[in-house]
């Protein structure tokens, strides 16, 4: 669990650190909910950025069906 409550995904870091050594990055079927959980905590961080509410409850919310497309 985070401070916020939300549970992490495959027990993803906290903080993932620098991401100049990451020189390939995909959806395939072993990391798909790694994917989703680093695309829903950057979606909330910048929708925070510019003023808007964090969703990232929604974001990772398992019930709910958000698509990733073409990374």
């Amino acid at each position: 669990m985070t401070a916020n409550g939300v549970r992490r995904p495959g027990g993803a870091p906290a903080d993932l650190g620098d991401f100049a050594d990451v020189t390939t990055f995909s959806l395939g079927p072993d990391n798909r909910r790694q994917v989703h959980y680093l695309l829903a905590r950057l979606t909330a961080f910048t929708e925070t950025e510019c003023g808007r509410p964090n969703r990232i409850g929604e974001y990772l919310d398992e019930q709910r069906s958000h698509q990733i497309e073409h990374i």
